[in-house]
């Protein structure tokens, strides 16, 4: 048997093979199917948890950047934006640069 995870490539662990077979002399193979749910709901679990976290810095970079761009902005007298604003400031930022590489490699 092979556990995987979204960021992990497949690889065989011999001992949870053995806790999960029914009977690994008689029937190779053979798993007890709740105990198999029980573990990949245990690996989902610590997955997600990763990924809440990763998403959290995320978040607390976008928000210093928002708080750099807002100050940035009152210096120069301009009211701050709002986070609505600031994402679609950033989209429109990425697209154009999407396009400027597109019109790039068209011209090579």
């Amino acid at each position: 048997m092979k556990l995987a995870s979204i960021r992990k490539k497949l690889k065989e662990n011999v001992s949870l093979n053995q806790f999960l077979a029914i009977d690994g002399d008689k029937h190779a193979g053979f798993m007890q199917v709740k105990r198999m749910i029980k573990g990949l709901e245990v690996i989902a679990e610590s997955e997600q948890a990763e990924i809440i976290k990763e998403q959290e810095a995320k978040d607390k970079e976008f928000l210093a950047k928002l708080e750099e761009e807002n100050k940035e902005r009152e210096a120069k007298g301009d009211p701050p934006l709002t986070e609505e604003e600031w994402i679609s400031k950033c989209r429109r930022e990425a697209e154009e640069e999407k396009e400027k590489k597109k019109n790039g490699d068209k011209e090579k």
